[in-house]
Order: structure tokens, then C-alpha cells, then sequence
């Protein structure tokens, strides 16, 4: 994904909140398709957004729950729901650094948002 995709990450995550029906549709699109074509740069861009201190926090804390659902999918190929593509070893090591890192946060919506996507990880 190219930095220009990546602020449509970002972007997209705004739309995901959207009050507007089409809006929220097309993020949803948006996410779906770089699920299947870019998994590994989708996981680096939420783990940026999430990670992101001067991000507003309903957007790293839904960047968390979209990584958690990503984890209980894509982490494992024996996981119940596994479907391709497997999260490469680059990715898995930065979903877990973020996500423990951000355990240590002043906001409690984020720490609970990050130990559910641990707890997530530490499923497999």
C-alpha cells in the first residue's frame, strides 16, 4: 500500500463512523478489499493508526478492533475462521508490539481495546 493508501486507511476509518449509509458502505469495501489484495500493509496501517499519539482516540481505539478481527482470521491457518491469506511473521511481530505497548495508555477504552486484540494473539 502506498502512502496515499495509507491515509485512505485512515480516511476510511473516519467513514467506518459516518452517519451516512453509502459512506460507511464504500470504507467497508475499501477495508474487504485490502483485506484480500494487502493484508500485510492494511495491518501496518492500522498498527500506525493505533499506535499514533497525536490520533483522536475512537480512531486508534477502532484501528484495534479492527486488528483484534484481523488476528482471529488471518493469524493462524488451524484458527476456526482462518481464511487466507496468513499474517507474515513481520506483521504478527508488529501487531504485538503495538498492542502491548499500547496495554501502558492513560485512556481505558484503548487498554481495553489493545488487550482484547492480545488476548486475540495469545488465543494461537
Amino acid at each position: 500500500m502506498s502512502q496515499s493508501a495509507g491515509l485512505g486507511v485512515a480516511n476510511c476509518l473516519v467513514a467506518l463512523l459516518s452517519a451516512d449509509e453509502a459512506t460507511r458502505q464504500r470504507a467497508e469495501a475499501f477495508l474487504q478489499r485490502a483485506e484480500r489484495e494487502c493484508l500485510g500493509a492494511l495491518v501496518q496501517e492500522l498498527c500506525a493508526v493505533a499506535a499514533a499519539d497525536g490520533a483522536a482516540a475512537h480512531l486508534r481505539q477502532l484501528a484495534c478492533i479492527l486488528l483484534k478481527n484481523l488476528v482471529r482470521v488471518h493469524w493462524h491457518s488451524g484458527a476456526p475462521r482462518f481464511l487466507p491469506p496468513l499474517l507474515g511473521a513481520d506483521e504478527k511481530l508488529l501487531v504485538k508490539q503495538t498492542t502491548t505497548q499500547m496495554l501502558g495508555s492513560k485512556d481505558t477504552k484503548l487498554r481495553t481495546a489493545a488487550a482484547l486484540c492480545v488476548a486475540a494473539v495469545v488465543a494461537f
